[in-house]
């Protein structure tokens, strides 16, 4: 150690630098001028750093680099005092297999049981309302699944939101079956009058819901997707009745229920009290959080319905169209499916993007299945198309882009969109018979 330097190597989280530093200086004065070299990184004034030796031995701030012995060519570490430079030395590999065990909270614990216990009891009781039985078996039943998951709904709200859920499921399926086969005296015969009684069972889970509702927050995702199933589906069943085609009756439909989608965040918002709270506060009213608070998990909870039974009709659309095996309406499914992708734009969290993203992808994997399986030449490479296609998407979306990038491809897709949607109405109005009504 010539002189009053010491010549070292200085490792930190960005860099590293040969540097003479001074041998009689204390640490803490040393530490600065590290910093402002850019050895720390952009985060070098954000924590609490220090010096280190290669064993692991900490510099004291207050000792200088002659005090710690440190000699020229040895190598120090920078590092945030927080993090250990030298991993743990295993000292039992008992004991550190047992730590790590308890660490990773993945073992099967009672709690774990019950939770099996719960999922699988809900799966047994979703499924057997698809299970055929006698009508007075079906209808008991079900009456004590719909009684039991109110209760049950209210009672676990709290301690076992899951239960809660599961229930919800649950009843609101049962309360469909029972009322489907209730109704099917009083229903017509054929497709109209299955559509029917599907129709009322989808209200009778309304109606189960809204109890529920009283009693626990947790079934407004319920009841309001609910809703909006049975109120796309009344005026369909209402239609077919006065002798409207299937085909286009759930054309017209499934373009009314696409456009829908960007009406939903207003008409969650107004319906979860949002827009009252604003006109409140411009009024001069006096909010509180909590109050805020309960209007978004209100606003979430509608809006996570409206998405999911949005989505959920669509998709049912267009397989329904598809498997007319119909040129115009495999189109409408085709348009209907890209707009359900594009259209999951016009929201940025993963919970409300999803379900269109899957009912989307849903839709064009329902639209090529028609198309290769109605005599395509390609049907005997099915299997190379669909592996192809899944790469080709993976590579698209793995593309690093910019944000100018990302611009470019929004303005695009809105071009794409509007293009998209001229579409689908001109197809819309071919499959309804305007063209030849007015001679076209």
């Amino acid at each position: 150690m010539p002189g009053q330097y010491s010549s070292v190597t200085v490792v930190g989280p960005e860099s590293t630098r040969d540097m003479a530093l001074p041998s009689g200086v204390p640490v803490a004065e040393l530490l600065p001028p590290l910093l402002n070299r850019g050895l720390a990184g952009r985060d070098g004034h954000a924590a609490s750093w220090e010096l280190t030796t290669v064993d692991g031995t900490r510099l004291h701030p207050a000792r200088s680099l002659a005090d710690a012995a440190v000699r020229d060519g040895d190598v120090l570490h920078l590092h945030d005092a927080t993090d250990a430079v030298l991993p743990a030395a295993v000292e039992d590999v008992r004991d550190s297999v047992e730590d790590h065990v308890e660490s990773a909270g993945h073992r099967w614990r009672a709690g774990t049981g019950r939770l099996y216990a719960t999922i699988v009891a809900a799966v047994a009781v979703v499924a057997a309302a698809f299970v055929p039985g006698a009508d007075l078996a079906v209808l008991l039943t079900g009456g004590l699944v719909c009684l039991s998951a109110t209760v049950v709904s209210w009672w676990s709200a709290d301690q076992a939101p899951l239960l809660s859920r599961l229930s919800l499921a649950a009843g609101a399926l049962w309360a469909w079956r029972i009322t489907h086969l209730a109704s099917e005296s009083i229903a017509p015969d054929g497709l109209v009058g299955e559509l029917l009684r599907h129709t009322y069972g989808a209200w009778a889970a309304v109606a189960l819901m809204l109890v529920s509702l009283v009693g626990t927050p947790l079934a407004l995702p319920f009841t309001v997707g609910l809703a909006v199933v049975a109120s796309i589906a009344t005026p369909v069943v209402i239609a077919m009745q006065f002798g409207a085609p299937l085909t286009a009756t759930v054309g017209i439909a499934l373009v009314l229920t696409v456009f829908a989608i960007g009406l939903l965040p207003r008409a969650a918002m107004g319906l979860s009290g949002l827009f009252g709270v604003d006109r409140d506060i411009q009024a001069g009213e006096e909010v509180r959080e909590p109050r805020l608070a309960a209007i978004l998990a209100r606003l979430d909870a509608v809006l996570t319905g409206a998405i999911l039974a949005i989505a959920t009709v669509a998709t049912t659309a267009v397989l329904v169209l598809v498997s007319r095996g119909e040129l115009w309406p495999g189109l409408l499914a085709l348009g209907a499916g890209l707009a359900l992708l594009s259209r999951s734009r016009v929201f940025d969290q993963t919970r409300h993007v999803a379900p269109f993203r899957v009912a989307g992808t849903l839709s064009l994997a329902i639209c090529a299945a028609g198309w290769l399986l109605a005599g395509s030449v390609l049907l005997p490479w099915a299997p190379a198309v669909a592996v192809l296609a899944a790469l080709v998407y993976v590579g698209l979306a793995s593309v690093p882009r910019s944000t100018v990038a990302n611009a470019s491809a929004a303005r695009i897709i809105r071009v794409v969109e509007i293009l998209l949607v001229a579409g689908m109405i001109a197809i819309c109005g071919q499959i309804t018979g305007l063209y030849a009504a007015v001679g076209w």
